[in-house]
């Protein structure tokens, strides 16, 4: 097996350390919409190259995913869609963590210095999610952002107010940090009280962030984890389900106290439950042309609304943009990246993996955004290394590509 020499891990790290400054909101806040597209325009040719040059072999999914994202953007920009595409904000800036994960299983050491800011990142966004919701303030003002058309107001209400930490939208904050507290809960090499007290304030700061579904699919997580983890794998997959269906209608029951944040007022009457089941029938009864099918181009949007308001359901946003065919690929090719690249990890493990990361992703439109796969990435390699670091192990306990 090729094995990356010590400038190879150098160079890695740094590629890193740049794409989560193009990932992380607190940050490309500062540096601005053009400056983070100009880093792009860059970093992925770049790594591209440095890959080529270091003969690192490329799966053949990740080539299938990348090939079919470049090619709907070159039709969506030589087609003219309605929606502006551009190769580094819609390609790019979603091939760049795939390339850098191929990258990093030929490195036979710790990567230290992004394990260490990868902790410190997981520890800043817990604690000032934490702290927002019970001060009811935020730390970082995003009102002028230009990178994100997400809220577009600060709520400070006592049951409405959500933490905007470092990725300011909460259901980016929420999703992040259920990718982290996945790697917390199935770590090996964390003593149990770090452990416990890592979980703790992940937790605590989802409840920061109010993601009423962030809440319930780690409410499924520590049942399974706790009571249904030994079990065969039919009953498990059964009792999961059953989890699925029943903790919504618990949760509806749950006292308005406001300790819960949004959780009390989860029923149908809330828009955001309303707008996540209007998003099926917005999207059965599309007009579709036959280019909308073979290349997309398309954002799908709430009819009758004064603001132009994505639907709140990411794979259909997937198939909308890129097509049905292209959709498809991108949203299953990134389960499968991400399944494929936890295969150091049983199965029932993995489970937990696929409910924190998709699970979470796929009850609001996050999977269609751009954080998922870099903050996955992020945080995997910010594990393994600190699994090879704390076993001493010379060679990276690597999975086989697929």
């Amino acid at each position: 097996m090729l094995h990356a020499t010590k400038a190879d891990k150098s160079c890695l790290q740094i590629f890193i350390l740049v794409m989560a400054c193009t990932i992380i909101y607190a940050i490309t806040n500062l540096l601005g919409q053009t400056i983070t597209g100009r880093i792009y325009y860059l970093l992925t040719p770049l790594i591209f190259i440095w890959m080529l040059n270091r003969h690192y072999p490329i799966p053949q999914l990740y080539k299938l995913y990348s090939i079919t994202l470049l090619v709907i953007v070159t039709l969506h920009i030589a087609a003219g869609t309605e929606i502006e595409s551009t190769i580094h904000f819609t390609a790019f800036v979603r091939i760049t963590p795939i390339l850098l994960l191929a990258a990093f299983r030929y490195q036979s050491k710790p990567l230290k210095l992004v394990m260490i800011l990868g902790f410190i990142f997981y520890f800043l966004e817990c604690s000032i999610s934490i702290y927002e919701r019970l001060t009811f303030t935020h730390l970082i003002n995003y009102e002028n952002s230009e990178n994100t058309q997400a809220t577009n107001a600060l709520v400070l209400d006592n049951t409405d107010f959500r933490s905007f930490s470092l990725m300011f939208h909460p259901l980016f904050n929420a999703n992040t940090i259920s990718i982290f507290i996945a790697f917390i809960l199935c770590n090996k090499n964390l003593g149990p009280i770090a452990k416990y007290l890592l979980l703790i304030l992940g937790l605590a700061a989802i409840w920061g962030t109010n993601s009423r579904g962030c809440m319930i699919i780690w409410a499924i997580i520590l049942i399974y984890r706790f009571c249904f983890y030994n079990i065969k794998v039919i009953y498990m997959i059964f009792s999961i389900t059953l989890l699925y269906i029943i903790l919504p209608i618990i949760a509806e029951w749950l006292l308005a106290s406001g300790l819960l944040g949004r959780f009390g007022d989860f029923d149908f009457s809330d828009s955001s439950t309303l707008t996540r089941l209007e998003a099926f029938d917005v999207f059965f009864n599309y007009k579709w042309t036959t280019q909308d099918l073979l290349i997309g181009g398309r954002l799908l949007t709430y009819p009758d609304m004064l603001l132009e308001v994505g639907l709140e359901n990411g794979f259909l946003l997937d198939l909308g943009y890129w097509g049905i065919i292209g959709g498809l690929i991108k949203s299953i090719g990134e389960i499968l990246i991400t399944y494929f690249a936890l295969n150091k990890y049983q199965f029932k493990d993995r489970i937990i993996f696929m409910l924190a990361i998709w699970g979470v992703a796929f009850m609001n439109n996050n999977s269609y955004g751009i954080f998922i796969m870099p903050m996955f990435v992020i945080a995997y390699i910010t594990f393994f290394s600190f699994d090879i670091f704390q076993t001493n192990n010379k060679i990276c306990p690597h999975y086989k590509l697929k």
